[in-house]
């Protein structure tokens, strides 16, 4: 939406509300000058804040977009989220999971897409890997990984003939400032959720017991240095999970 359309908006809706400029502008908090320069669509001085407080005298709210030519917002916040999967993928394949990626399902009339499907037939394991580039909210997600940890013997069964008698859970975030703050936000509710972490969940990926839910921060874009020609399995491995407090970053 352009700024004069915004302020178009924002005068049908003080006219629906039977309100004059000074009397919205008082709701607002704001002055009528304020309000007039926002209904004649100047928003070049105006704050976030101030527009959220004026939509709110019309009881009305506003919420951001960022748009980009093309579409390319999009495909930028695609390309995240691909590039994340890939890392997530390729840990579980150093520690010895068949990883199968973006795993499709339709089972009890639910629908839905795992990431990462990590098995380890040998153990009758399975783990449930959901990626997020961008973390916004902690219930939303639980919800998700919920349903699919739920269904997840089912869908092995149908794909792959045989049915794990131990269904973990992973969530794996990208190392980011934005997603380190929101997990503090959510600390309690993510600690309760997904309690293993660290060199437990290290361990657990090598030798994994049991059913557990783990939580990782991945950086996918970050390259191991090298310290010859080829790397060895083992070198890479002990790279990709060597870092403190469940923080992985994957060649």
């Amino acid at each position: 939406m352009q700024d004069v359309e915004i302020g178009l908006a924002l005068r049908a809706l003080r006219l629906r509300a039977r309100l004059t400029q000074a009397q919205a502008a008082a709701r607002a908090g704001l002055s009528q000058a304020t309000w007039s320069r926002i209904e004649r669509g100047q928003l070049g001085q105006v704050t976030v804040d101030t527009l959220r407080a004026a939509l709110g005298a019309v009881e009305a709210r506003g919420e951001i977009y960022a748009l980009l030519r093309g579409g390319a917002l999009g495909r930028l916040r695609d390309e995240r989220h691909a590039r994340l999967v890939g890392a997530s993928a390729h840990l579980l394949a150093l520690t010895e999971w068949d990883p199968l990626v973006e795993v499709t399902y339709s089972v009890f009339g639910e629908r839905g897409s795992i990431d990462v499907l990590g098995l380890r037939r040998a153990q009758t394991a399975a783990l449930v890997v959901e990626d997020k580039a961008t973390f916004n909210s902690a219930e939303p997600t639980l919800r998700t990984m919920d349903a699919k940890t739920r269904l997840a013997a089912q869908i092995v069964f149908e794909r792959e003939g045989w049915r794990p008698q131990h269904v973990s859970r992973l969530l794996i975030l990208e190392a980011t400032m934005t997603n380190r703050l929101r997990v503090a936000a959510h600390e309690e509710l993510l600690d309760r959720a997904f309690p293993l972490r660290g060199d437990a969940a290290r361990s657990w990926l090598r030798r994994p017991v049991g059913s557990v839910s783990a939580l990782r921060r991945c950086a996918a874009n970050a390259q191991p240095a090298r310290t010859g020609p080829q790397r060895s399995a083992a070198a890479r491995l002990s790279w990709a999970t060597s870092s403190r407090g469940g923080f992985c970053q994957v060649p």
